[in-house]
């Protein structure tokens, strides 16, 4: 399995950062993960241990799950219980884990309840709620994330579909700088892969060696 990470960057109306939802890639991918012991196994390595902030701890929920759509039958629901691994830093970051390292509708559930509620309520969000501005992406949508926003007063707000380039302020202000960057990076690397191939190559035809294989 590739290597995987995620990080879920939530922006602040002042422009500054809540703590980050990290997620890692794991070999279950099932509702329970009693059996994953990957975030158990980051708890134990320096960096991650208690004496330097972190907390193991569980994340439960009962969660209304979609069921494929079948002919002539209207929308249907598994209510699923979900149980995830979790560290959480005393400066409210939490590192979790999904097969493929994505926020599917249960990481989001997981970020709204550790990451987003926490730190309202740390910051005594007012009586009536707050606001969340966000894309229209499938997960944000769902009723399992729509009732939990609900459950902690919480107005999801999507920009329109397919806008996100021009209007998400994450997208803009950080992402977009840092794929550019990235994007960069890797054009330089392949400009210098393909001049020292190229003399590999020549050099390998000239002896009549085995030619390389072109792996940037």
């Amino acid at each position: 399995m590739k290597s995987r990470f995620t990080a879920a960057l939530t922006g602040r109306g002042d422009g500054n950062l809540l703590p980050q939802l990290l997620i890692m890639a794991c070999t279950i991918g099932k509702a329970d993960m009693s059996c994953v012991k990957v975030i158990e196994t980051l708890h134990a390595k320096a960096g991650f241990t208690t004496a330097e902030g972190w907390t193991y701890n569980w994340w439960t929920k009962v969660l209304p799950i979609k069921l494929p759509k079948k002919k002539d039958q209207g929308e249907q629901f598994m209510m699923t219980e979900f149980k995830q691994p979790y560290l959480i830093h005393t400066d409210g970051t939490v590192v979790a884990c999904q097969k493929k390292a994505w926020m599917d509708t249960a990481g989001i559930c997981m970020w709204v309840e550790l990451v987003l509620k926490q730190w309202l309520d740390k910051h005594r969000c007012p009586e009536w709620g707050s606001m969340l501005t966000w894309d229209n992406c499938g997960p944000h949508l769902t009723r399992a994330v729509l009732d939990t926003l609900k459950e902690c007063k919480i107005w999801g707000l999507c920009l329109p579909k397919s806008m996100t380039d021009w209007l998400q302020v994450m997208d803009l202000v950080v992402n977009g700088p840092y794929k550019a960057h990235t994007r960069r990076l890797r054009c330089e690397d392949l400009r210098a892969y393909m001049g020292e191939f190229r003399m590999r190559f020549y050099r390998s035809k000239a002896r009549n060696e085995p030619l390389p294989v072109w792996d940037p």
